[in-house]
């Protein structure tokens, strides 16, 4: 299969704003390098008929990049193939300790001893630790989970959430997401972590979920969040919690005025750089 990469070479400072026009764009995930002063950030698009609108779409918006105090930005783009990303990727994907307790490990790599380990293999589906999304979705896992609990992960790419919760002791983890790339990265990961036995990956979103969470995470993006708010209420049990996150810092207000509505208590929320997270409970 081939795909798309869309590269934004931007100033210091504006990696955040590039990676949610690449997500917003209809990217998974961003890749983040630097080169001295200059911040590289690529995401994939499939190659398919309106690949190119898209590309138009990413580069009026990084245009915008001086009207908001950002520097210039450049965006290039180049066709590769599934297996050559692949090995790119090994190149500067390296073990990274996230929170008190995990670490995030290639499969190729050999994991340090002390903490909890999440092994993965994230091919074209992504989701590695390295997004502040992500990240702060991987912090709150740790803070909210106890041991038994059903977790749900909407969207969940690499699967890098749902083995975390399962890692950290979750009683059962239900994994969805609507892109069937994303589901077989996802199952080949939770065979890599030996944890079939826990975590039940399906393609589809809240309508293949059975009513009963006692913690829902979705990093994905806002208007997806705040269209889906209303059922994943329903989901939860009473007390239970949902961290949504993938939420530009302009979404905000409106995301956390959607989870309120479907009758949920914003109980947290967290900023760094312009993405926010926010913990609901019901």
């Amino acid at each position: 299969m081939e795909w798309l990469k869309v590269e934004i070479r931007a100033e210091k400072g504006a990696a955040e704003a590039a990676a949610a026009i690449l997500l917003e764009a209809g990217c998974q995930g961003a890749v983040f390098q630097s080169e001295g002063d200059v911040e590289l950030i690529a995401g994939y698009l499939p190659c398919e008929e309106q690949v190119m609108d898209k590309v138009a779409r990413i580069e009026a918006d990084a245009a915008l990049f001086p009207n908001w105090g950002l520097g210039p930005a450049e965006v290039r783009t180049l066709v590769v193939r599934e297996e050559d990303w692949a090995e790119s990727w090994k190149k500067f994907y390296r073990p990274l300790p996230i929170g008190e307790r995990l670490i995030i490990c290639p499969s190729w790599e050999k994991c340090p001893p002390g903490r909890v380990p999440v092994y993965l293999d994230p091919g074209m589906a992504f989701g590695t630790g390295h997004h502040p999304t992500t990240a702060t979705c991987l912090e709150e896992v740790e803070k909210l989970l106890l041991p038994g609990m059903i977790v749900y992960d909407v969207g969940c790419g690499s699967g890098i959430l749902a083995i975390a919760a399962a890692r950290l002791g979750a009683g059962g983890v239900l994994a969805v997401d609507v892109d069937p790339l994303a589901v077989r990265i996802c199952r080949e990961n939770v065979r890599l972590n030996g944890l079939e036995g826990v975590i039940d990956v399906r393609q589809g979103s809240l309508e293949v979920l059975p009513k009963g969470a006692n913690l829902m995470l979705m990093n994905i993006i806002a208007p997806v969040i705040i269209a889906l708010a209303p059922r994943a209420a329903e989901l939860l049990y009473p007390g239970g919690c949902l961290v949504a996150a993938g939420i530009t810092e302009a979404k905000g207000e409106e995301t956390k005025g959607a989870l309120r509505k479907a009758g949920l208590s914003i109980t947290g929320e967290r900023v760094q750089g312009e993405w926010v997270t926010i913990t609901a409970r019901k």
